[in-house]
């Protein structure tokens, strides 16, 4: 039971979206970076996470032409 509380405590403390988290998701998504980029650049956060928080916040959606 202590085990499962560390491990959900340890887990909820990494995928925190810090102030700088966001500041430098939105640098990074108005760059052009993709959200596997930017979640390695981040660091302590999946590529699903940026795309979720990217939504939430509003940011356009990324257009490629071919």
């Amino acid at each position: 039971m202590v085990f499962k509380i560390i491990i959900n405590t340890l887990y909820s403390y990494s995928m925190s979206w810090t102030e700088e988290k966001v500041a430098k998701l939105k640098e990074l998504w108005g760059k052009g970076n993709t959200a596997s980029q930017i979640a390695e650049i981040i660091g302590g956060i999946s590529r699903n996470a940026v795309i979720g928080k990217a939504h939430r916040l509003n940011l356009s959606a990324k257009i490629k032409t071919r």
